[in-house]
């Protein structure tokens, strides 16, 4: 999963959570908007930048460090401390699961915007950020 590990600042915990919710407000305006593949890329890496700050907190870092450069969310769940507590809650496994389908192996990033539907968009954010069943509400609520 992560390079060898560098000392090499890349952001700090507090602005990944930052980043996260920004790119969270965006994703719902481009979905008014029906440009469903950005929000769904938008709304992924929202889901990073949560898992990314949880492996800060995990580790006591104020920053995330050169080695957590990745898109591997599956790796990031496991770096971050959470992962067994996580996968007890099979609807978050589920919601996991279902945006891992869709962030993985590049299929949000590359492919065409008209991939993606309404439908798809709107489960994409569910599946991300429902208050009771979202991945990263859940997260929010762990590492405060």
């Amino acid at each position: 999963m992560p390079r060898p590990l560098s000392k090499e600042f890349v952001i700090s915990r507090d602005d990944l959570i930052a980043l996260s919710e920004a790119r969270l407000r965006e994703a719902e305006v481009l979905v008014r908007n029906e440009e469903y593949a950005g929000a769904v890329y938008l709304a992924g890496f929202a889901v990073e930048c949560c898992f990314k700050a949880a492996v800060c907190t995990s580790l006591d870092w104020n920053e995330l460090r050169g080695g957590f450069k990745t898109h591997d969310l599956e790796g990031l769940l496991v770096y971050s401390g959470f992962d067994r507590r996580f996968r007890m809650n099979k609807h978050l496994v589920k919601s996991l699961a279902s945006i891992i389908r869709d962030w993985k192996n590049g299929d949000v990033r590359y492919n065409p915007p008209m991939s993606f539907d309404r439908k798809r968009a709107h489960d994409f954010l569910e599946w991300v950020n429902d208050p009771e069943l979202g991945v990263i509400p859940w997260f929010r609520s762990q590492i405060g």
